[in-house]
């Protein structure tokens, strides 16, 4: 729509003023594109197993498993669940907390269960901090959601090929990573043994650096991540209370709200117009223009002005290969160069002052202007046979 804009027609800050009808027409904006990509933030390294955990469920071929991981060792429990309330994710969680003892941080998504007051009080009796990711976002969560397609791809492989799934799990567990710990080694502090066989001096053999060693992993890890996905993405400016914003609630689907709490730097609390409040990103939000000024630097007079146009200009140079031999000859022949009239009047200026030179002379054009612009009178050289092209 710019571009046919401009092809039509044009006046000073023509872009400013067609953003600024667009910026308020409401069916656009309710279907526009989504935001860049904000830079990656990745999760620091805890400091030991079992510090901060992430929890979720994985649904398959009408199962439900509750999945649990550790960010460190990147260790899993799954178990079946034959339903999802808070009270049984609780059972199992205690369950859990028995061979690990209790995490310092959870990490989960807004989920019934996790979003209950039940649940909710229960973290508070074992004084773990729940982390909760915006809707939309689970990119803040993608340790699990990474984790989530590799055991859902070990237990089709173990139902289509008729091994025993906890079998195949176990061995997942115990599999060395990069660095040649396995999780279960990390989490466990020692060798455990699977259905593969193992030598007992591995089994024996203790545990030293592991921790150091995969603390740097995983930061190698995250800044070459950071290195790649910063490529196509931008710093976007932060959101203020009160200020009216466009949220995303689907793929092309935006709608009206209000900004209210600032959670953190990236995540708010949106009211929207029908008395909801909504958890959004920053990638899930943008301001409203319509209600507030676009920042449009191509509106200041210095952008708008534009460059003189070089086939105006009156000005021209004869290329060297057109130009006489003879410098003499550049005296009776005036069509070598031609000035403007600014010039012109400089040039005859300069000649009536110069009372040392009694014959005319065809002089650089560009010093007749450079002097007039600076207000001072122009010289005849010393000679009249001395002209641009040299001296005789």
């Amino acid at each position: 729509m710019l571009q046919k804009a401009r092809f039509l027609v044009f006046w000073p800050s023509i872009g400013a003023d067609l953003r600024e009808i667009l910026d308020k027409c409401i069916p656009r904006r309710s279907r526009d594109r989504a935001n860049t990509p904000l830079p990656l933030k990745p999760t620091a390294a805890p400091p030991h197993p079992w510090h901060t955990v992430g929890l979720d469920f994985i649904h398959h071929n009408n199962d439900t498993h509750l999945f649990i991981i550790d960010y460190f060792s990147k260790d899993f429990l799954i178990k079946k669940m034959t339903t999802t309330t808070a009270t049984c994710v609780i059972k199992v969680l205690g369950e859990w907390w028995l061979l690990h003892c209790y995490p310092t941080v959870l990490v989960s998504d807004n989920g019934p269960p996790y979003a209950s007051k039940g649940f909710e009080d229960q973290l508070k009796k074992w004084d773990i901090k729940r982390q909760p990711i915006s809707p939309g976002h689970s990119q803040a969560n993608g340790m699990v959601e990474r984790h989530t397609q590799i055991i859902k791809s070990t237990i089709a492989k173990a139902q289509m090929s008729g091994a025993d799934v906890m079998e195949a799990l176990l061995t997942l567990r115990t599999s060395p990573l990069a660095d040649g710990s396995s999780p279960a080694q990390i989490s466990m502090g020692r060798t455990l043994r699977s259905s593969i066989p193992t030598s007992n001096r591995q089994v024996e053999a203790p545990i030293k650096n592991v921790w150091e060693i995969r603390k740097r992993t995983l930061g190698d890890a995250a800044t070459i991540a950071r290195a790649h996905f910063d490529k196509r993405a931008r710093e976007l400016p932060p959101l203020q209370p009160n200020q009216k914003v466009w949220v995303q609630i689907k793929t092309r689907l935006w709608k009206k709200g209000t900004v209210g709490r600032v959670l953190h730097d990236r995540a708010y609390e949106v009211k929207m117009s029908d008395g909801a409040i909504f958890r959004r990103n920053r990638t899930a939000s943008r301001p409203d223009f319509a209600n507030d000024a676009r920042p449009n630097p191509s509106a200041t007079p210095e952008n708008v002005a534009r460059p003189r146009d070089p086939m105006l200009s009156t000005t021209m140079t004869i290329p060297a290969e057109e130009q006489p031999s003879n410098p003499k000859a550049a005296e009776h022949d005036s069509s070598y160069t031609s000035t403007d009239s600014e010039s012109e009047q400089s040039f005859n200026s300069a000649a009536q002052n110069s009372s040392d030179s009694s014959t005319a002379t065809i002089q650089d054009p560009d010093t007749d202007l450079d002097a007039a612009s600076n207000n001072e009178p122009s010289r005849a050289p010393e000679n009249a046979a001395q002209s641009r092209y040299g001296r005789t």
